[in-house]
């Protein structure tokens, strides 16, 4: 919810636009908290928990998709007519795929909710992928371009040092989430459908150690996203590096300018 908050600010201010709609934010904002209170029993439906715990955690989680798709297309709206400003801004490009994957997040939130899917899903790596997607993908992105939208300014810059870092490090961040996120989902996918196999005997068709073998391949996809990953925030230190010396090499020569001896 914090998130969202930074998202309705930061967005229209690096647009330079005003909010596609303030009465569909002040909607989400009291639907979001109506709501996401209740459901959080989704995660637990098969452990001990009264019915109507478990019906009411089900019931609000599919009903957040309400507020979360309001809430991703207020956001994009906001650039309606003015589209030319995503393909030059990676700022932007940075805070709409973070919208992107808010909206993913609960769409799998009300998939991962349902008692067929819960069961399928439960303590895989497909709860990994979900959760990582959430983190990484709306909490992290939107960080990320929220950071680079304030830190020229806190050195008095007008933009960082090297857009060509900027523009790479989105295209590392996005490549990492997807791989990591998506080797995830399908891992655990597959995970889950062996740890329910059962052989014509009636017992498990397959042991934990062989199920553990058959990720290998998915956690070997994973470090790689993973690695691109920190390879974006590793340029995206050098870049804040950069901005911060050259706005001080700036003030230095400002300083010693004719009229500035004080």
């Amino acid at each position: 919810a914090g998130f969202l908050g930074v998202m309705y600010y930061f967005l229209p201010k690096q647009a330079n636009l005003p909010l596609a709609s303030q009465r569909l934010a002040i909607f989400h904002f009291w639907s979001l908290i109506l709501l996401g209170v209740w459901a959080g029993p989704h995660y637990i439906l098969f452990p001990v928990l009264p019915e109507w715990t478990r019906t009411l955690g089900i019931t609000c989680s599919l009903l957040l998709l309400i507020p979360a798709v309001s809430g991703v297309f207020n956001g994009i709206m906001t650039l309606k007519g003015h589209w030319d400003k995503l393909k030059s801004d990676p700022i932007l490009q940075f805070m709409i795929t973070a919208l992107i994957c808010y909206g993913l997040a609960a769409f799998d939130v009300a998939l991962l909710s349902t008692r067929t899917v819960d069961a399928l899903s439960h303590y895989t790596d497909w709860a990994s992928g979900h959760v990582h997607g959430a983190a990484l993908g709306w909490v992290t992105m939107l960080g990320i371009g929220t950071s680079y939208f304030l830190i020229p300014r806190l050195w008095g810059m007008r933009q960082l040092k090297s857009q060509r870092l900027l523009a790479a490090h989105f295209w590392l961040s996005v490549s990492g989430l997807l791989l990591y996120c998506t080797s995830m989902v399908a891992g655990g996918i597959k995970q889950g459908l062996q740890w329910q196999a059962i052989g014509p005997d009636g017992s498990l068709a397959y042991s934990f150690l062989e199920t553990v073998r058959t990720m290998h391949p998915f956690y070997v996809v994973s470090l790689v996203g993973g690695l691109l990953l920190l390879a974006g925030m590793c340029l995206m230190v050098y870049n804040v590096l950069l901005t911060m010396r050259a706005a001080h090499s700036r003030n230095a020569l400002v300083q010693v300018l004719p009229g500035n001896e004080n």
